[in-house]
């Protein structure tokens, strides 16, 4: 019986330890797996490791123009709003009222998702200002059809917006328009 302890608890210990070493390493590579998926969502590129590349400049590059209206979209679907108003240009949200106007029309948007982006009115398009189609589908609270305008001029289902951007001081693009038309 001695002899059998004297083999078993090795092994368990030997066991364990693998046991405990696969654990962790699985929840590494889940904790990676998770943040490369919530960076692709944004619509961005994960961070690299290692040395730069020969035609990279050694400086992060700055959002694409798809990727700051896929990143605004998605904050007002995580009901981080107060975020998604930061990337509005100050001809939208000037001042505290007109943030806080958007940010009720924002909050009655249950859900949203975007279906596809595509460059509008590009002979228009300067180095500081850009048009954007945008398709989405949305559900809008209930709550919403007492508003002003009713739904906030939102609709269930698919909702088409143009999204203009410029690009300000700081060289930042911003979300510069909302409408239902170009």
């Amino acid at each position: 019986m001695k002899k059998l302890l004297v083999f078993i608890i090795p092994v368990a210990i030997v066991v364990l330890a693998a046991g405990f070493f696969l654990r962790q390493q699985k929840t590494v590579e889940t904790e990676e797996t998770a943040l490369i998926n919530e960076v692709e969502e944004v619509g961005q590129e994960p961070p690299r490791e290692g040395p730069p590349d020969e035609e990279q400049s050694g400086q992060v590059p700055l959002p694409q123009q798809e990727d700051i209206i896929r990143a605004f979209f998605g904050l007002i679907n995580e009901k981080r709003i107060p975020e998604a108003i930061t990337m509005m240009d100050k001809i939208m949200v000037g001042d505290d009222s007109s943030k806080q106007a958007w940010g009720v029309q924002f909050n009655s948007l249950s859900e949203i998702k975007i279906e596809k982006i595509e460059p509008s009115i590009k002979e228009e398009w300067t180095d500081t200002t850009q048009t954007y189609r945008v398709d989405l589908i949305l559900k809008v609270d209930p709550s919403a059809a007492n508003a002003p305008i009713p739904y906030y001029g939102w609709e269930n289902g698919k909702n088409i917006r143009w999204v203009g951007l410029n690009k300000n001081a700081e060289n930042l693009w911003r979300i510069a328009f909302i409408g239902t038309g170009p």
